[in-house]
């Protein structure tokens, strides 16, 4: 019974395709490029998207397409059409866009006429006949159907706005829609070359120092020396769901999990997130990341337990104002402290809009090596990703090797520009995550950690990110210091400012010192004694700093 039932299905689903193509007036072939036509409408690249020149030249926002018409809600394809030699491939993406439509998939389709002035402009109303033909699924200037629009009637800004905005740009003089999606060559990033395996046990196994703790539950369980929440992780151990530290001023704070980085966000954390919030309470899938590769041997992990985990156990320590995360892996024992800086004044505590990525690397082996560090970071810069990394624009700061980023998307907040530094002084960079990631990689074996070098890429119309790389060599028994520093200024001069303030290791360890003092003044007034050890514990001071880090 269940295979006659499940027989039937497919029949149906057959039928059903059958009637579409038919109904449609296509073929299988070309359904097979509308489908390769909708990879480019979910993940837009540069292949079909204007130059970074001209992306450069938009000044406006989502708002600015009401004007004409179009919500920007949607993803949009826009076709430009000069002549009629561009209708077959119009008639291809009316198709393309019902089909689109008959399978769940609202796109705005935009047909752009560009045919010179002419009294009877016949041009246009060839173009507004197709459109009527193919509405009967989408529908004419309603979201998710088709707009037919005047280039020469439209301002500059709202040219470039649209151009902007779209997804996909297709040129009717550049031919059919099988043409224009031939493959182009790419190039393949040099990898480093090849190193020797290290010798077997040549490094001690990588334990961390026993800690006592407080009601330890096989994971985690209070500190007995400091204020700290401590959660053990060994071998492949996960928490049941991630366990996070807030930590926050009045405008600017992170998110940091046992596992990773988590993610940062200025003024609003709904509506202006530097880098993503997944929202994912399982997989807690990082949006920043910290990566270490030993030069000797090439092998690559994470100073947290995510994104690239080996087998050693990690440990991660939840404070007031900061989180430390413990790993010893080859002969590199590694500290990392997360914070960011504050300082207390008179009315209160005084925070800046940094988030400090603190790592001290200790070399425990007899010779002196060579680690490098890689610093990766997403860039949202407004309340999705997916609406807003069209428009995201990078650019690099000379004097401290940093990049900076801006999304005019962000109708608030578009102004603003975030920024991601390292010291020592980066020597190599992206701000493409398909080239960072790869093709077919993910976060925990991405192709960039693997290259000799970045490869440099920067501006509008990428994969927005930003990834900097920076090495030391470290002798026996000496310790190196790394930063990451992400963070978000009112303009330019306010991220060099902090980056010149917070980019050297002096610089850090001073701001950690007074983040955790101005942390400790703040919560120490407010004591309670109880006969209950596990209610003072919470009492005094993990309650009230959850309330002021969370909600005020």
């Amino acid at each position: 019974m269940a295979n006659n039932l499940a027989e039937h299905a497919f029949e149906a689903a057959w039928t059903r395709s059958q009637l579409e193509l038919r109904y449609l007036g296509v073929t299988p072939q070309s359904v097979h490029r509308f489908q390769e036509l909708l990879s480019y409408m979910l993940y837009p690249n540069a292949r079909f998207r204007p130059s970074g020149e001209r992306l450069s030249r938009n000044e406006l926002n989502q708002q600015g397409l009401w004007s004409m018409g179009i919500s920007g809600d949607l993803p949009i394809l826009c076709v430009a059409v000069a002549d009629e030699t561009a209708l077959p491939l119009v008639r291809e993406t009316l198709a393309a866009h019902t089909y689109w439509r008959m399978q769940g998939f609202r796109a705005d389709l935009v047909l752009l006429n560009q045919e010179g002035a002419a009294y009877d402009q016949p041009v246009r109303q060839l173009l507004l006949q197709a459109a009527q033909a193919h509405s009967l699924h989408t529908g004419l200037d309603t979201p998710g159907g088709v707009f037919l629009r005047d280039w020469h009637t439209l301002s500059e800004p709202q040219r470039h706005l649209l151009l902007a905005a779209s997804h996909v740009v297709l040129n009717g003089a550049r031919g059919r829609l099988a043409r224009q999606l031939s493959a182009l060559p790419g190039t393949v990033a040099a990898p480093v070359p090849d190193r020797r395996p290290m010798p077997a046990g040549e490094f001690p196994p990588g334990d961390l120092p026993f800690l006592e703790l407080d009601y330890f539950n096989g994971i985690g369980g209070f500190s007995r020396t400091e204020r700290e929440y401590c959660i053990y992780l060994d071998g492949t151990k996960t928490t049941p769901r991630p366990w996070v530290n807030v930590i926050a001023g009045p405008q600017f704070g992170t998110i940091v999990s046992e596992s990773g980085l988590g993610h940062t966000w200025y003024g609003n954390s709904q509506s202006n997130r530097i880098t993503p919030w997944r929202n994912d309470p399982v997989s807690d899938a990082p949006s920043e990341a910290l990566y270490l590769r030993d030069e000797e041997s090439g092998a690559v992990w994470s100073p947290t337990a995510q994104p690239c985990r080996d087998t050693a156990p990690y440990r991660a320590r939840h404070g007031m104002g900061y989180t430390v995360f413990e790993h010893n892996h080859l002969g590199w024992e590694q500290e990392l402290s997360v914070f960011v800086p504050a300082w207390r004044k008179q009315q209160g505590m005084a925070f800046d809009s940094v988030k400090i990525c603190l790592l001290r690397v200790r070399n425990s082996s007899g010779r002196a090596r060579t680690i490098r560090l890689f610093g990766y970071a997403e860039w949202v810069l407004g309340a999705n990703r997916e609406d807003s990394q069209l428009h995201v624009r990078t650019w690099l700061h000379e004097a401290s090797g940093a990049v900076l980023a801006q999304g005019p998307w962000s109708a608030h907040y578009g102004t603003r520009v975030a920024f991601a530094g390292m010291s020592p002084q980066p020597d190599s960079y992206t701000c493409d995550r398909a080239s960072f990631l790869g093709r077919n990689r993910h976060y925990g074996d991405p192709a960039g950690v693997r290259l000799a070098e970045l490869d440099r890429r920067i501006g509008p119309g990428l994969d927005p990110c930003a990834a900097l790389t920076s090495a030391q060599s470290i002798g026996p028994g000496e310790t190196g210091v790394f930063l990451f520093l992400l963070g978000q200024g009112a303009d330019r001069e306010e991220c060099a400012r902090l980056l010149e303030y917070y980019g050297s290791a002096h610089a850090a360890f001073r701001a950690e010192s007074s983040t955790r003092e101005a942390w400790q003044a703040t919560l120490s007034p407010l004591t309670v004694r109880t006969p209950v050890h596990s209610v003072n514990l919470l009492l005094n001071g993990w309650l009230l700093y959850q309330s002021l880090s969370c909600r005020f």
